[in-house]
């Protein structure tokens, strides 16, 4: 598949998962808080400022970034998927977020003057683009100068078996192709070397990178299945399309793969990401 193929596919696949993920924004968010946490202390917004949230989806970010930067302040709220969009816009109108632009916008083609932002954010966005190293030189370009990033992606797949217990059977079964080391994909920043080329490539500079622990906790094994087939992107995207059957055997195989996991009724899997700092030079 071709980059433009990808970008197209991917953005279907998201604005198919946008229902999804405006319904169950907090539990989806709830898994990974300290990962939102530790970015919204690092990039520490100040009132007035205007700040970039890059590939924000359903806009999970979006109230902290808001209420840190003030009446005052801009907040920019982006996704490439229309349907994020909308989702991001009634989720921050129901809040009476003022101070809230919400734009479709492809990260690695900003609409947005050179220099014109303080600070920006992209939570789990960069992995996931079609030219992650593009994305990453219009975020330095829109960056004023001095200005920091904070980001995150999945650290590598073995570190990550919340998702590798599921995508594994897929893959094995046929239905979902391994990941390319060198194409967009959940684990194309895994790395601190990748991260560190990215960076490099882009012209921006890195400050800090801290590997998070993250957990994905169910309480049995129907709502382990629930959360698969409904929220995890493209994975859940692909098993909607199975006939009943295949995924009947495709959820024994994975409960198989995550017994150890379990405890009682009870699943933790737990997964690892790479929380990055960067900075654009003065």
């Amino acid at each position: 598949m071709d980059r433009d193929e990808y970008r197209q596919s991917s953005r279907e696949s998201w604005n198919e998962m946008a229902a999804v993920w405006d319904e169950h924004a907090e539990e989806i968010g709830a898994a990974v808080a300290a990962v939102s946490d530790w970015m919204l202390e690092r990039i520490d917004p100040q009132p007035g400022e205007t700040v970039l949230d890059i590939a924000a989806g359903a806009g999970v970010l979006t109230a902290a970034l808001s209420e840190r930067v003030g009446p005052e302040g801009r907040l920019i709220s982006t996704d490439f998927a229309p349907a994020m969009v909308a989702a991001n816009r009634r989720r921050g109108e129901e809040r009476g977020l003022a101070n809230v632009e919400y734009r479709e916008m492809d990260a690695e083609r900003m609409g947005l003057e050179d220099e014109s932002v303080d600070r920006a954010t992209c939570r789990f966005g960069y992995m996931l683009m079609a030219d992650h190293d593009a994305a990453l030189a219009e975020t330095r370009r829109v960056l004023r100068a001095g200005g920091p990033l904070a980001f995150a992606v999945w650290a590598e797949p073995l570190r990550n078996p919340w998702v590798l217990v599921p995508g594994s059977v897929m893959m094995e079964r046929g239905h979902m192709e391994p990941p390319d080391p060198n194409g967009p994909g959940m684990f194309s920043l895994a790395g601190r070397e990748k991260i560190e080329e990215a960076l490099a490539a882009a012209g921006l500079e890195l400050v800090e990178l801290e590997d998070i622990e993250v957990h994905h906790r169910y309480p049995d094994r129907d709502e382990m299945w629930r959360r698969v087939t409904t929220t995890m992107g493209p994975l859940a995207t692909a098993l909607k399309k199975l006939p009943e059957g295949e995924r009947g055997a495709i959820r024994q195989q994975m409960e198989e793969r995550a017994e150890p996991f379990r405890s009682g009724d009870s699943y933790d899997l737990p997964g690892a990401v790479h929380a990055v700092l960067a900075r654009r030079g003065r």
